[in-house]
């Protein structure tokens, strides 16, 4: 059982994310010259079903919800809240507010605000709210997931998708509104239960895809130099066994600093080396553990947009059966993890 507290904390990434978007997107309603109304309903009822995600099971998005894991990273769980809010809730919520007489104006006007997606998702890809602490520290002065995106990571590849997975919508929205209840209802399953195969795919093919991949590896051996340097200074420590080896050790080099003030001076400088030569050692250990996991996000997020869009296109077709359905969903997936595959291969 999930308890409030661990729903809250998959949901903190995008509710950061989600608060800055609607601000902006109140300062983009406040300079519309039409529409405004309509614009305002979008807005509110978009938040309307991301309150109802915080609502007591059991109701129809548990399914979803149980498929996602309070072990999924931050970024994971961005993606997995992101992409629920474009692909299922926000066409739900354009045929609620359907409009055909002036269905191209409001077009334009739906379409004017993509910019606001792709520039909070920058905006917020160091935010420690967003992303943690140490990942948001080192992500200040590293370029993630270059070997497979260039130097794309996972907020432009999720970038990428939600203004994709946003202008589908727009399409999904306006069949929604035109279909009969009951139609309406079958669709709209099928939306969800597509976006609860997605993320289940990806949950399992992303750890496939990641392991065909060389591992950078980083060099954290010590020099000759270095090596040199513990001999020389250490190795009257270790010339008499009976001698406790760390007294020893410190005697030796006070006495030395004590008798050569050239070889004080020398010592601190070599340890002023050593000491930095470590530090950096551990920054760039640190620096391939997160470029490591920035690459898995970027893969997630690129899979788990690539399988939502495919499979949401099966909601508004006809099956004579759900396992007609599932049928379909599999040959799209199956398809999918071929060419991210291929693509894998390619830029190894």
């Amino acid at each position: 059982m999930v308890s409030s507290d661990q729903t809250g904390e998959k949901f903190a990434p995008f509710d950061a994310v989600y608060e800055t978007v609607t601000k902006r997107m109140r300062v983009y309603q406040n300079r519309l010259d039409q529409h405004k109304d309509w614009f305002e309903k979008l807005i509110i009822g978009f938040q309307e079903q991301r309150s109802l995600w915080d609502r007591s099971s059991p109701h129809e998005l548990d399914g979803y919800m149980s498929k996602w894991d309070i072990s999924q990273s931050r970024l994971k769980h961005l993606s997995i809240a992101a992409y629920l809010h474009i692909a299922y809730d926000l066409p739900r919520v354009i045929a609620n507010n359907h409009g055909p007489l002036d269905l191209y104006d409001r077009y334009d006007v739906y379409v004017g605000a993509e910019h606001i997606f792709s520039e909070v998702l920058s905006d917020t890809a160091r935010s420690v709210k967003v992303v943690g602490w140490w990942p948001g520290l080192l992500s200040k002065s590293i370029a993630v997931s270059e070997r497979l995106f260039g130097k794309t990571n996972a907020f432009e590849v999720m970038g990428q998708w939600v203004l994709k997975l946003r202008t589908t919508a727009w399409i999904h929205g306006q069949r929604l509104a035109v279909l009969p209840d009951e139609e309406r209802t079958e669709a709209e399953a099928r939306l969800l239960a597509g976006m609860e195969k997605a993320l289940e795919d990806a949950k399992t093919w992303t750890p496939l895809l990641f392991g065909k991949l060389n591992s950078p590896s980083f060099d954290t051996s010590t020099n000759a130099f270095t090596s040199f340097f513990y001999f020389a200074f250490f190795v009257d420590a270790f010339a008499d066994p009976k001698e406790n080896i760390i007294q020893k050790t410190i005697e030796s080099v006070f006495n030395w600093m004590g008798t050569n003030p050239i070889l004080a001076v020398t010592f601190l400088a070599v340890t002023m080396v050593l000491v930095t030569k470590m530090f950096f050692v551990y920054m760039n250990k640190s620096r391939g553990i997160v470029q490591n996991e920035a690459l898995k996000e970027a893969v997630f997020a690129d899979l788990f947009g690539a399988l939502v869009s495919a499979y949401a296109r099966h909601a508004f077709e006809k099956f004579e059966t759900d396992a007609d359905f599932n049928v379909a969903l599999s040959v799209d997936g199956a398809r999918i993890y071929e060419n991210f595959e291929t693509r894998m291969k390619i830029n190894q």
